[in-house]
């Protein structure tokens, strides 16, 4: 895994299916319930460009 400025960029461990946190992570805590709020691709690229 390494980062750019905006992202993380992961290279294996994840598999079509798993949900990724965008947002908030500084909030997470073990054993935390979330309530996952889908986004696309394309607009998190217009929040934040590469």
């Amino acid at each position: 895994m390494s980062k750019t400025t905006n992202y993380y960029l992961v290279d294996k461990g994840v598999q079509a299916g798993d949900k990724i946190v965008f947002a908030g992570m500084d909030r997470l805590t073990d054993g935390a319930v979330i309530n996952p709020q889908p986004l696309s691709a394309d607009s998190v690229l217009k929040v934040m460009p590469l």
